[in-house]
């Protein structure tokens, strides 16, 4: 097993690639201020928190870092100063309650007003160009084109659950061919920055191919399962992989798990009175995956089966097995990030 210190080179190379992964932007002095208003009577103990991917183990794992916090006024007023962002990123912001806003869009320099309405949770973001931004202010309108207008909404969310395969599968492909016809029509005469162009094009294929993996499982809960042509499964050719600036895509990391499960679902086991699922799924992971997805999937394995067991329960029935999945991954990549994941979660 690897030392500790070769770990913090591990993990420090990985932050290296990381970084490097993306075009290199101008360094810059300036601040970035992130400022806005909430009604303060809806927020717990009157704190906002600020979260970004910075840490080593979270960047492999695509999970945010909690960065900053502050205390919001009597007027419900608040604040962060981001210092020496030298490059393009992402940051979400939230109570203790729940997100306000996933992956808002920061640059240096950049001046950001999150404004919220309404005097409960979930509040509404207040819509300007001004106060968000060009690239948060598309998101913004592409998200009510695409997910909150109501007779989109509903389709999406209920009418296509009922559905055949086929038809769902030339519904969702049609969606995608809009969603990206959406985007180049609003950028047509605009350059893009390099950062928000990945993310953006990326997500719209993560979410693409999701959808299609979402929509097999319902109809397998159901009892609604028919067999499906390969071309549903189009989307294994085009979206990206093994990419370490994916880690910027929240659905790069769910596509990871949903494929490995549709695996997992569709394959016939003898479930013996030793079967375990997790170790089963692991080892569709080793068979199916490489590099940065194989270690992805692995944790989140890892991280379920840490997560389904209470603490009364963990050394008769979860260490075995725990233990079992943390040895499978260490082999499987020679990266002992597992072992001090496992033990720092105990």
């Amino acid at each position: 097993m690897k030392t500790t210190a070769t770990l913090i080179v591990t993990l420090f190379c990985l932050l290296l690639a990381f970084t490097n992964c993306s075009q290199r932007h101008e360094d810059s002095t300036g601040l970035v201020l992130i400022e806005g208003k909430i009604n303060p009577n809806i927020v717990k103990d009157h704190i906002v928190y600020l979260y970004q991917n910075k840490d080593s183990i979270k960047l492999l794992f695509a999970e945010k870092t909690l960065t900053d916090s502050v205390i919001i006024d009597q007027n419900g007023n608040y604040k962060f100063t981001l210092k020496n962002l030298v490059k393009p990123g992402f940051i979400d912001l939230g109570t203790k309650e729940m997100l306000l806003g996933a992956n808002y869009f920061v640059s240096p320099n950049d001046h950001i007003k999150l404004n919220y309405g309404g005097t409960e949770l979930p509040a509404k973001l207040e819509v300007s160009y001004e106060n968000l931004g060009r690239y948060n202010y598309f998101l913004q309108q592409f998200y009510d084109s695409f997910y909150y207008k109501p007779d989109v909404k509903k389709f999406y969310y209920i009418v296509s659950n009922f559905m055949y395969a086929p038809d769902y599968a030339e519904y969702i492909n049609k969606r995608r061919l809009q969603q990206i016809n959406y985007y180049k029509k609003y950028f047509e005469n605009d350059k893009i920055d390099s950062t928000f162009k990945f993310y953006f094009e990326s997500e719209i294929d993560y979410t693409w191919a999701n959808d299609k993996l979402w929509f097999l499982w319902k109809k397998r809960i159901r009892k609604e399962v028919k067999p499906v042509d390969t071309s549903y499964f189009d989307f294994i050719k085009v979206i990206q992989h093994n990419n370490t600036a994916s880690l910027i895509c929240p659905n790069y990391s769910r596509f990871i798990n949903l494929y490995v499960r549709e695996l997992y679902d569709n394959r016939m086991y003898s479930f013996s009175p030793d079967f375990i699922s997790s170790i089963e799924k692991e080892k569709i992971a080793i068979e199916k995956y490489t590099g940065l997805e194989l270690k992805m999937a692995l944790y989140n394995i890892l991280k379920s089966e840490i997560n389904s067991f209470d603490i009364q329960s963990r050394v008769k029935a979860t260490d075995p097995i725990i233990r079992k999945l943390v040895d499978m991954s260490i082999e499987a990549t020679h990266d002992s990030s597992y072992f001090h994941y496992t033990y720092s979660n105990k």
